[in-house]
């Protein structure tokens, strides 16, 4: 427990440092938009850990973590379209 709270102070770390360091100075919208984009990118990096997706959107593995937990062939209430 204390190694993967070690792990994560330490990516949080490199993470300020090497991303939000460097926008410092620049308006709070680069601020909001990094910061969204960071979200993103860790939600969608633990959503493909946790539900093996191999790269496929977030939506699209809800959607599909949600039809094989169910076990039917049901079709899925998220719709994403082109």
């Amino acid at each position: 427990m204390l190694g993967a709270a070690l792990v994560i102070g330490a990516l949080g770390a490199s993470i300020e440092v090497s991303v939000l360091g460097r926008i410092y100075r620049a308006p709070e919208l680069f601020h909001l938009l990094a910061t969204f984009a960071l979200v993103l990118i860790f939600r969608d990096a633990a959503l493909s850990l946790y539900l093996g997706t191999g790269g496929q959107s977030s939506a699209r593995a809800h959607c599909i973590s949600r039809v094989r937990c169910n076990g039917s062939a049901t079709r899925c209430p998220l719709t994403i379209s082109h």
